[in-house]
């Protein structure tokens, strides 16, 4: 049996996710979500939200592709229900289960407590992706950050595969094993198969790799996203699919997500979503067998995921410097890697507002070729320097996206400043030489200044 070596972290950019969060804990797993914002199984692409990436796929004709499985009411018996989706699971992906998987299937109360220790208590990643959010207007000053993402998880996780300890937990109440249950198995179950024969990818490198860690995970929950509805429009009836949303765990779901701030359900998204549509370009390309052959060489970029182009062609992200530094007494924090889906999660958001969003958020976002941060810190203050890699025209997305982020005036731009930003907490500075877009953001303009060099 093949597996990766060690724990593997689960960075979404920036650092400030749902996965980075929980990564920093200790948490080393890959799980199913819900709810989100995914067309209904089978729906054809006029049925999915505006935003839904798609990545230049028919995600319907994906979904109806591969073997037949027929459509069958739940087995009496836990036990035999549960081999039975693990058969359904490996003759929809082709593979075999090498050994037998451990599997824990808890009432929602004590899945959470597992969840809880996992979890454990904010260490400096959290801390750091606080402030990160809180400079670039995602999060109200104060926030409490990782108790925000904590309550989101333990309402949105419904099922969850521990690579290290080749074990899977899922969510169901007594009794028969309910549609949404059946369902986070098969996604949970396929997480098990692609172990076993592949080994997921681990991604070590902690914030400074966190864009290449996202996209390694858009593969792993996008192969399992595929699978899992597939699963779904051919084993549950009609009537089983409709009950899948009116789960009681579901509603809990749905009530955990109020007020989790918009970045953070965006990114949460992303490795379904647009993982989905970036398992489904390659299906299109090669079936499974092209699937196969990502595991031994992931998507390096978030990019890569969001146009998938970019991973058939090898397109990798430039090297960048973040070189400003402001003055006196602050503290150099962590190099943090910027991704593509970092920047439209920004621009569909500014300020943490979806009604301010860009015209074209993913649109806007396309020129990025690399990107990092560096969080500054001084006491309870907070300063950052970007630097974003571009072919094409970013820099006026930025300072658009900059401007809608929170009230404030513009500056007077010096010579070689795209813009200037006097606010009432943050200044801010965007420098624009050719092929760089540099933003410096402190609570000053001397510090932004400086920070965007």
């Amino acid at each position: 049996m093949t597996r990766g070596a060690g724990p593997y972290a689960r960075p979404v950019a920036l650092g400030v996710a749902l996965v980075v969060l929980v990564a920093a804990a200790g948490v080393a797993g890959y799980g199913d979500v819900g709810p989100r914002d995914d067309p209904a199984p089978g729906a054809p692409p006029g049925d999915r939200p505006d935003d839904a990436p798609d990545g230049g796929v028919d995600l319907a004709a994906c979904l109806r592709g591969g073997p037949e499985v027929e459509e069958r009411p739940a087995k009496a018996s836990t036990r035999a229900e549960i081999a039975a989706i693990a058969r359904d699971v490996e003759r929809l992906r082709g593979l075999r289960f090498e050994e037998p998987v451990r599997k824990a299937l808890l009432p929602p109360e004590r899945a959470n407590r597992r969840l809880r220790r996992a979890i454990g208590t904010p260490g400096a990643t959290a801390r750091a992706a606080e402030r990160i959010l809180e400079v670039l207007g995602q999060v109200e000053p104060g926030t409490d950050l990782f108790g925000v993402v904590r309550r989101f998880t333990l309402g949105q996780v419904l099922g969850v595969y521990f690579p290290r300890r080749d074990e899977l937990v899922v969510k169901a109440g007594g009794g028969p094993l309910s549609p949404l249950a059946r369902a986070t198995l098969a996604h949970e179950l396929e997480h098990a198969l692609a172990d076993q024969a592949f080994g997921l990818p681990r991604e070590g490198g902690g914030l400074a790799r966190a864009d290449r860690a996202a996209a390694a995970e858009a593969l792993v929950e996008g192969d399992a996203t595929l699978t899992g509805q597939r699963w779904a429009v051919r084993v549950l009836s009609f009537a089983d699919q409709g009950a899948l949303a009116n789960d009681p765990i579901v509603r809990d779901a749905s009530e955990a997500s109020a007020g989790v701030p918009a970045y953070v359900r965006m990114a949460s998204e992303f490795p379904y979503r647009d993982g989905l549509a970036f398992v489904c370009s390659l299906y299109e390309r090669g079936g499974w067998r092209a699937v196969d052959r990502a595991y031994e060489r992931p998507p390096e970029t978030t990019a890569q995921v969001l146009w998938p182009d970019r991973y058939h062609r090898r397109a990798g992200a430039e090297w960048v410097r973040v070189d400003g530094r402001p003055a006196g007494g602050w503290r150099r924090g962590p190099l943090v890697e910027v991704g593509a889906a970092d920047l439209v999660w920004l621009f569909a958001a500014p300020g943490g507002d979806r009604g301010a969003a860009l015209d074209d958020p993913r649109g806007a976002a396309r020129p990025w070729r690399g990107g990092a941060l560096r969080l500054w810190t001084k006491g309870r203050a907070s300063a950052l320097g970007m630097t974003i890699a571009a072919r094409g025209p970013l820099c006026g997305s930025v300072t658009a996206w900059y401007a809608a982020s929170r009230p404030g005036r513009a500056a007077a731009p010096r010579r070689g400043e795209a813009a200037a930003f006097d606010g009432a907490r943050y200044d801010a500075v965007v420098r624009c030489p050719a092929g760089r877009v540099h933003l410096g953001v402190a609570p000053s303009l001397r510090d932004a200044r400086r920070l965007a060099r």
